[in-house]
């Protein structure tokens, strides 16, 4: 698979001021105040697996419209490529 599997979590720091991101496993990342939008990516980070398996899930959706209700259009030709490309690059190094 190459990451850990779902459900993560954001667990918030005493006053709030910094957050982990937390699997069943343990610790997946720290972010502080100190960030830019520390709060926004947190939840980001948290939601990453499920926005991956979406990414899947939706490549597969459109091969399958590609192979029984014909030929994808030129942009959702492209749309595909796009999605191949990001799940190519979070797998990369597997």
């Amino acid at each position: 698979m190459g990451y850990t599997p779902e459900p993560w979590a954001v667990l918030y720091g005493d006053g709030e001021v910094d957050a982990t991101i937390e699997s069943c496993d343990g610790t997946i990342a720290f972010v502080d105040d100190t960030m830019p939008d520390w709060k926004g990516n947190a939840r980001l980070m948290a939601h990453a697996p499920e926005l991956f398996g979406l990414c899947q899930e939706a490549e597969r959706f459109i091969v399958d419209i590609d192979e029984h209700a014909g030929p994808l259009t030129d942009g959702e030709q492209e749309f595909l490529n796009r999605i191949r490309q990001a799940i190519a690059e979070a797998v990369r190094g597997e």
